[in-house]
């Protein structure tokens, strides 16, 4: 059965005519008879019963009528949303660890298309997350940062997910602190200072991912930990709990957040924060004009 012969079944259905269906589509009606009657043999039954004024549908092909619309349906949702005239309509996704460089960039881009048509994505998740979206195609790029103990496993699952990774800067594991915290005035702090107070951490969905963000010394001495899917958590915890997170030290441009400060843990190992493509993939502009803005706020800040 082809999509032509579910279409033209569709239409005889609709009409209740084979010759309005024929008209309904602009083609013959020895064309929508003979589909009909080929889909019938092909899979022995007997769709419409003929009568003088018309056709109905049979028991057998009210069935058959509501398994092929599921087909026909997929096809309209996929032709509708990749077959579109060029440029009229811009497509971008980003997938990104939380605490990294990626959301300010993200933000210049969407004004600076903020006149197009446009179909835009920024998601945050754990490593794990990030990877799945750039390796099946969800996203375009990946935010990501790791530890320097967890580069060779960081670079051995991005083998396998037929990933590539960029550098874009070293720099120290920060805290994420509310600006009322005790440690709030220290230009930098160390690890025994920090273990005391509550630990928030995004890597609850996926274990694993925490492997690659999270040292192991930094990870056995927390003794409150508090896990959390989303940012809007975290800082809420933050502002109420005396609690910290900990990140590549990028804090959000958005003014809501201003009272979220970032502070380097020194003596923690460093960490390595660049972006992720799928192999052999060709970067549409919009990726392109995105890393442009990425690479410039990364050589700004270090």
């Amino acid at each position: 059965m082809t999509f032509q012969q579910i279409q033209y079944i569709e239409a005889v259905a609709l009409s209740g005519s084979i010759s309005r269906a024929a008209g309904m589509l602009y083609v013959a009606q020895s064309s929508v008879s003979a589909a009909v009657k080929e889909v019938e043999k092909e899979y022995g039954l007997q769709i419409f019963e003929r009568t003088p004024k018309g056709v109905v549908l049979t028991r057998s092909g009210q069935e058959f009528l509501t398994d092929i619309k599921y087909i026909s349906n997929y096809y309209h949702h996929v032709d509708g949303k990749y077959k579109r005239p060029p440029d009229r309509d811009k497509r971008f996704s980003l997938s990104a660890l939380h605490h990294v460089c990626g959301d300010a960039p993200f933000l210049e881009l969407l004004r600076k298309n903020h006149d197009k048509s446009y179909h835009f994505g920024y998601l945050e998740g754990d490593a794990t997350f990030v990877f799945d979206n750039v390796a099946s195609g969800k996203s375009d790029i990946g935010i990501v940062f790791f530890t320097e103990s967890a580069k060779g496993t960081f670079m051995r699952d991005l083998h396998k997910r037929g990933l590539v990774f960029h550098h874009l800067a070293y720099c120290f594991m920060h805290i994420y602190i509310h600006n009322s915290h005790p440690l709030a005035k220290a230009d930098s702090v160390k690890l025994k200072q920090v273990t005391p107070y509550p630990f928030v951490t995004y890597d609850n969905l996926t274990p694993d991912a925490a492997q690659y963000t999270i040292s192991f010394q930094h990870r056995d001495k927390s003794i409150q930990i508090l896990h959390v899917s989303d940012r809007a958590a975290a800082y809420s915890i933050l502002r109420v709990g005396q609690a910290y997170a900990t990140g590549s030290g990028y804090r959000s441009i958005d003014e809501c957040y201003h009272d979220i400060i970032s502070i380097p843990i020194v003596d923690l190992e460093k960490i390595e924060v660049g972006w992720l493509v799928k192999d052999r993939t060709a970067l549409s502009e919009l990726a392109i004009e995105y890393l442009d803005l990425l690479k410039g706020q990364a050589d700004t800040a270090q």
